[in-house]
């Protein structure tokens, strides 16, 4: 096996991993200074140069957390075609929200998010419906979509020329 860097054994490997859990349990809260800082340079003096600096450095599973913490709270935005922040001038920043959550945490909390709107039935079929309706789709179908359309707001079904359902 060859690799750039050497194999660790033993204590040496025991007391790598010791040092690298002092440096884990430090590394949110200094990437969290440093973006927090950049966000306020970015708020006085309109400029992302340290925020893309920033974002040069930051390892790659933690770069999404940063793009997105960063867009939500400061006045900028991530071009991802030319893989950097841009300012943008008449974006509110919101330094107090940034404050109480590291960017590494902010990927993680959204991704957790798992609310969802409710799905609403009933504006759903009037788009269709109206869709249909614009298409000049067969009247039977937009007849079928109006009745579905019924049902989802509660109201009792009439009898259908030549069905069996109840009213």
């Amino acid at each position: 096996m060859t690799a750039k860097f050497e194999i660790l054994k033993g204590k040496a490997l025991s007391a790598a991993i010791k040092g690298r859990a002092k440096v884990a349990a430090t590394f949110t809260q200094r990437e969290h200074q440093l973006a927090l800082s950049c966000l306020v340079h970015v708020d006085e003096h309109h400029d992302v140069i340290y925020l893309n600096r920033l974002f040069e450095v930051t390892p790659q599973n933690y770069r999404g957390g940063l793009m997105k913490w960063a867009a939500a709270y400061g006045k900028c935005k991530f071009d991802s075609k030319a893989g950097e922040f841009t300012y943008v001038k008449g974006k509110k920043s919101d330094l107090e929200a940034a404050a109480k959550i590291a960017p590494a945490n902010y990927q993680k909390e959204s991704s957790q998010d798992t609310t969802q709107a409710e799905f609403d039935e009933v504006k759903a079929l009037e788009k269709v419906i109206e869709r249909f309706e614009d298409k000049d789709a067969s009247p039977s179908v937009v007849q079928a979509l109006k009745a579905a359309l019924r049902v989802a707001k509660g109201q009792n079904m009439t009898v259908v020329e030549g069905s069996k359902a109840a009213a």
